[in-house]
């Protein structure tokens, strides 16, 4: 669904209002669809569609970006270096369900499923899903989405808290509801989705 709040004199906002889902002929809204997230114009602003609601999030901080462009060098480096699959990082739109389209800050398909991925973003979900929170995403990303990676067939979740400076460790095979293990910034940590790959968060933590 779409807020009523949105500015009607916006173009993007008239387009969606126009959408079937969102036809003021309607008695009620309806869900948004993959198809119609996919139909959006691109115009910036970064869109994830959660449940049937299509929800736009603020920019992030420098800090978050700081988290993801360190661990994204560090996991890049390896995958390439290992030919074992490919990386990305937001925005990349990854379809999950008719009604759930995300953009994790850092997904890894393995060469098992690479099948997943399409000429614009993948369809399926992916290896490792890695989640830095913020402010106005965090209870979200913490609960409603992480049931959703799970149940997709997500193997493994990191959630990176920037505020307490920790990672958050999933395996949903193990456990879809309760972490592995919650790290801290002091801590190194590995993961079986790539082998002898050890990271120190001192070094993607770091604030100075």
């Amino acid at each position: 669904m779409l807020g009523s709040d949105v500015d009607s004199g916006n173009d993007l906002t008239y387009w969606l209002f126009n959408l079937p889902c969102c036809s003021m002929n309607s008695a009620q809204f309806k869900p948004f669809t993959a198809d119609d997230y996919f139909a959006i114009p691109e115009e910036g602003s970064k869109y994830q569609l959660i449940h049937g609601d299509l929800l736009v999030s603020p920019s992030p901080s420098t800090f978050h970006q700081l988290i993801i462009t360190r661990l994204f060098i560090r996991l890049g480096c390896y995958v390439e270096s290992r030919n074992i699959g490919t990386l990305f990082v937001a925005p990349f739109d990854v379809e999950l369900s008719d009604f759930d389209v995300y953009q994790p800050d850092i997904c890894f398909f393995s060469n098992a499923r690479k099948h997943c991925i399409r000429k614009q973003g993948a369809k399926g979900a992916p290896d490792l899903i890695v989640e830095v929170l913020s402010p106005a995403t965090a209870e979200r990303d913490k609960g409603m989405k992480r049931r959703i990676y799970a149940k997709s067939g997500v193997d493994e979740m990191w959630i990176i808290d920037p505020e307490v400076s920790n990672l958050t460790l999933y395996r949903f095979r193990e456990n879809p509801e309760f972490p592995v293990k919650v790290y801290l910034h002091t801590e190194k940590f590995s993961s079986p989705v790539f082998p002898e790959l050890e990271i120190d968060l001192t070094q993607v933590l770091n604030q100075e």
